[in-house]
């Protein structure tokens, strides 16, 4: 990827991450409980939850699928821009799908059934959807052309970077995202804040 120019033809502003203590070790599990746990615990009756669990797939699926003029984007032929994080967390409980598009929509899908469906919400969601896609490009050199679209394994932390020419992929594991010595941990830190965002949002959005 080092002679294509990636771009994000959106304005975003500089962004610091809250709190400089990093999990090490299995402790990373933890950590992406707690940022999802108010999610699991969300309550919604058993029908409607189970028709969530059965809709995910498809969710996720047409997450990955997003193009650019799905979204009223249009860039230049010369210019391969990326447009789209779609980042999978798979844990032994479940998992979670997190989408975030440089116009600021974003959503969260949990293999629960519960989440936040699309759209573009208050400011703070859409300047971190923005801020999560960002970190991606900024990191870009560690995708590379995704061969499938398939779920992490347990214990796994998938990104995809949607770009004008393609998908992108990038795997990590837990442990190796929780000691914070690769650089996807920039992208997972970009999520936390979307994640911190999405859940004011519930009441409105939530499923």
């Amino acid at each position: 990827m080092d002679d294509i120019s990636i771009q994000i033809l959106t304005k975003t502003g500089s962004h610091t991450m809250g709190g400089r203590r990093r999990a090490t070790g299995s402790s990373w599990v933890k950590m992406v409980l707690a940022a999802l746990a108010c999610w699991w615990l969300i309550g919604s009756p058993a029908p409607a939850q189970d028709a969530g669990a059965a809709a995910y797939p498809g969710l996720r699926d047409r997450a990955l699928h997003v193009r650019p003029d799905d979204l009223g984007l249009t860039f230049p032929a010369d210019v391969v821009a990326a447009y789209g994080v779609v980042m999978d967390v798979a844990l032994n409980e479940g998992a979670a799908t997190l989408v975030a598009f440089s116009t600021g929509d974003a959503s969260l899908y949990l293999s629960s059934g519960h989440g936040v469906m699309g759209g573009g919400g208050p400011e703070p969601v859409r300047k971190a959807a923005r801020d999560l896609v960002a970190a991606a490009r900024d990191h870009v050199l560690i995708f590379a052309p995704a061969t499938d679209l398939d779920p992490p394994r347990p214990g796994e932390v998938r990104f995809f970077l949607l770009t004008s020419r393609g998908v992108l992929s990038a795997s990590v594991s837990g442990e190796t995202l929780g000691r914070g010595k690769t650089p996807a941990a920039a992208i997972w830190r970009a999520a936390k804040p979307l994640l911190a965002a999405l859940q004011p949002a519930e009441g409105g959005e939530g499923e």
